[in-house]
């Protein structure tokens, strides 16, 4: 990654891999894991956490115009790898939780045409925070392969206590 690239892959394929737990906790609106987008909201892609289920949510492009969804019941106080690789080349997005895929669908573009500010654990770095441990984030300006998911994956999974 060029030093001055601030992670938010604009307008090209990337791969973001992180791993954490997330506390038993009640929240009424939507947590968010890592966002990409317009002043740190419209959604050009992120991973979000939904209330009342245990729902993690990927993918808004344009504005929530888009989803790529997927459910996943994540237990409280539990260590995840999760990795989400997008391909601008094919638009195509793949979801990857402990390095199984759990879903893939295309995704039509990414994001605005000038860079956007990437947030971790928050929206707009001052809202909907998400609650829990953070332990390493990978990120990638290509569109990791499934074998390349799984490398990443039994490399680190010693270190988290998964298998």
């Amino acid at each position: 990654i060029p030093a001055t690239n601030n992670l938010s892959f604009n307008n090209s394929s990337f791969s973001y891999s992180l791993a954490f737990s997330i506390p038993n906790w009640t929240f009424t609106s939507e947590r968010i894991v890592l966002e990409y987008g317009y002043a740190g909201y419209q959604g050009y892609y992120q991973i979000t956490f939904y209330p009342n289920e245990t729902t993690f949510r990927t993918m808004g492009v344009g504005g929530y115009n888009t989803w790529f969804d997927t459910t996943v019941n994540f237990t409280a106080n539990q260590n995840y790898i999760v990795t989400l690789t997008y391909s601008l080349e094919t638009s195509s997005a793949k979801l990857y939780i402990n390095g199984v895929l759990v879903n893939s669908g295309s995704i039509n573009g990414t994001s605005q045409p000038t860079p956007q500010i990437l947030y971790i654990y928050s929206r707009g770095g001052g809202g909907i925070f998400q609650k829990g441990n953070l332990y390493n984030i990978l990120a990638y300006n290509i569109a990791l392969s499934s074998s390349q998911v799984s490398q990443n994956y039994n490399a680190l999974k010693g270190r988290f206590g998964l298998s």
